[in-house]
């Protein structure tokens, strides 16, 4: 997205309509362009030469502030859950109340921080297109290959492996906790995970350095987000595989420069686990 005189023009009459402009406060020699929210300046800035799309850097500490709040969130949802199991609830209460404490609180972090950055259309990079239909499955697709790769490397080294799914057994399972799992698994977590760490985390730590390495660090963090010390040295194995997940989602956001085709990958990905575990075939 590039700097348009009659953007500006709307933006110097007072038309706040969000959009990169000339910055304010560059000099005349490097003149640069800043994100305007809507409401007032964000810090988000670039070259005046550099055409721009809405794939735009989000500062660093939002992106680590939404970070630490979702592992904050985690932890603190095994110890809820832990502390609530003598109730005698049904078992689906105990999910919603799973994914409320630990999704709900770095939502309510990145609606207050991004907000300041932009519009709500900044979170996914972009609208929506009909060949996201087509992209997505393709994403789905580098995703198997890439834990396919990495499951015969630390098949070949031994390195530990426990899968986060391994527990699920369809046959003990009560029908209402099942719909749960998979609204919560194919829905609820690839919306909320993309839109966190490829919306946020990936655009905020595009201004410490080149794509590559923004791809690489937020796809580390998306595999150790989902590590669990009950599994103990199997998180291994399984932190490795989700950080390669991890970066093919965000190398597709990257490309792409929107989430919609990582999301859907993600929810194909989640859906079809899901399946094989409750199946028995996993």
């Amino acid at each position: 997205m590039v700097v348009a005189d009659d953007r500006q023009a709307d933006h110097e009459a007072g038309r706040v309509v969000p959009g990169w402009y000339r910055d304010p406060w560059s000099s005349s020699r490097r003149p640069n362009v800043r994100w305007w929210n809507g409401t007032g300046w964000t810090t988000s800035v670039a070259p005046l030469d550099q055409p721009r799309d809405e794939f735009a850097p989000v500062p660093v500490r939002t992106g680590l502030l939404v970070l630490a709040t979702l592992v904050v969130s985690l932890i603190g949802s095994r110890f809820l859950i832990e502390a609530l199991v003598d109730f005698d609830w049904p078992i689906v209460v105990f999910v919603a109340i799973g994914a409320l404490s630990g999704y709900g609180p770095p939502v309510i972090v990145a609606l207050r921080l991004v907000r300041r950055e932009g519009s709500p259309r900044f979170w996914f990079a972009g609208r929506w297109r009909v060949s996201d239909l087509g992209w997505g499955p393709l994403t789905w697709l580098a995703c198997v290959v890439g834990q396919i790769l990495a499951a015969l490397v630390i098949e070949a080294t031994g390195i530990p492996f426990t899968g986060n799914i391994e527990d699920l057994d369809s046959g003990d399972l009560p029908r209402d906790y099942l719909l749960s799992i998979l609204v919560i698994g194919v829905i609820v977590a690839p919306v909320v995970e993309e839109v966190l760490f490829r919306g946020i985390v990936l655009r905020s730590f595009l201004s410490l350095g080149s794509w590559w390495f923004a791809v690489s660090l937020q796809g580390i963090f998306f595999g150790l987000v989902h590590a669990d010390p009950a599994r103990g040295s199997g998180n291994i194995g399984l932190v490795i595989i989700l950080t390669v997940v991890g970066v093919v989602l965000g190398g597709s956001t990257w490309l792409l420069r929107r989430i919609w085709p990582a999301m859907i990958a993600h929810g194909i990905l989640n859906a079809v686990a899901l399946t094989l575990a409750l199946s028995g075939w996993s």
